[in-house]
């Protein structure tokens, strides 16, 4: 295979858009037809999310970087934030040539090393129906188009389209909802404020559906189907979410909180947390974590209570004691988060009585 330094990626030739454009309409989609890797897409994930797109030759390879600039950069697109909020941004790899069945396999272990943009979908046939011009014929070719549905970026930069994307994505974020994004929801509040993340979506769905394909006015209409689609890009969003969250305690609260909202996808959010307890003496932090989180979530009211919280607290004092003298300065990151924890709802349980005599 030939091969291209990621400095020799970031020189292509950009042709950036000078001025806000408005995208075509994306092709007809199906989340299944044409993928080749990654999660899969719904329409929902083409709706009020920005959108990179990358054009690229699967047969080019290139260094793997970490982190920093260029493709390495990425990383950060998973959960980018802007203050407290998250922000929205969904990458789609199409590539220009067909991809053999060895890369096939290859990608079944690691998608890095190519110069799509790695963690996020591969698909066959993909994009808009009439796509920026690349004038110069080379790849990678990147485009970002819009939650507004214009086109932000065109040009072969990495970089710039990631930061094309942040730009668009961040400009979003002060209204961005757990499960409804950027989306505001006029008619149908009822349903709207039903939905809660960390239960199941499953109810209200039903409803939607049904009025969405009922003979309601067009507005209602309308919107249900807008919530609809926003419910299904969620799903991915928290995929990738919990997919890019370092701390392990909290990665396995949040693919337990996604089980719940999305019980009919249990099994993507279930891979998540079992890859987090797949180490038994990890497993055994998380677990304490776990209890803790749900005390510092909802705390304890009752004395029984706000004591078995301290009590608990004061047993994870000992475990972190105990492996910080077993590891030392190298201490696995679920204890580090566990730390930290224990910490807070110990003070918590003390300033709520616990330990007084």
């Amino acid at each position: 295979m030939k091969k291209m330094s990621i400095l020799a990626g970031l020189l292509l030739a950009v042709s950036a858009v000078s001025a806000a454009e408005t995208a075509a309409a994306w092709k007809p989609f199906d989340g299944r037809k044409g993928h080749l890797a990654g999660y899969r897409l719904s329409d929902g994930d083409l709706f009020m999310q920005t959108v990179i797109v990358c054009r690229f030759d699967p047969e080019v390879r290139t260094e793997v970087v970490k982190d920093g600039e260029g493709f390495g950069a990425a990383a950060g697109l998973k959960s980018f934030k802007v203050g407290d909020a998250l922000c929205r941004i969904e990458c789609v790899n199409v590539p220009v040539k067909p991809v053999s069945k060895k890369i096939q396999s290859e990608l079944k272990k690691s998608d890095l090393g190519y110069t799509a943009i790695p963690g996020f979908p591969w698909y066959a046939d993909f994009g808009l129906s009439a796509e920026p011009e690349n004038a110069d014929g080379k790849y990678p070719f990147y485009y970002v188009v819009g939650a507004d549905g214009t086109v932000k970026y065109s040009g072969g930069s990495v970089s710039q389209a990631i930061s094309a994307a942040k730009r668009d994505a961040g400009a979003h974020a002060d209204a961005d909802d757990k499960l409804l994004g950027p989306l505001k929801v006029a008619v149908h509040t009822d349903l709207a404020g039903a939905l809660k993340f960390g239960s199941p979506v499953t109810p209200v769905v039903k409803k939607l559906k049904a009025i969405a394909a009922g003979k309601t006015g067009s507005d209602e209409r309308k919107e249900a189907e807008d919530i609809l689609k926003m419910l299904e890009q969620s799903k991915n969003y928290w995929y990738k979410t919990i997919a890019a969250t370092d701390d392990p305690g909290m990665k396995v609260v949040l693919a337990g909180q996604a089980m719940k909202t999305f019980p009919a996808d249990k099994r993507m959010f279930e891979a998540l947390a079992q890859k987090a307890l797949s180490n038994p003496v990890v497993a055994k932090a998380i677990k304490m974590y776990q209890t803790l989180y749900s005390y510092r979530q909802n705390p304890p009211q009752k004395k029984a209570d706000i004591m078995k919280a301290h009590k608990l607290a004061c047993q994870g004092e000992k475990v972190i004691a105990k492996f910080r003298k077993d590891f030392g300065d190298k201490l696995p990151a679920a204890f580090l988060s566990l730390e930290n924890l224990v910490m807070e709802v110990k003070a918590e349980m003390e300033a709520a009585g616990a330990g007084r005599k």
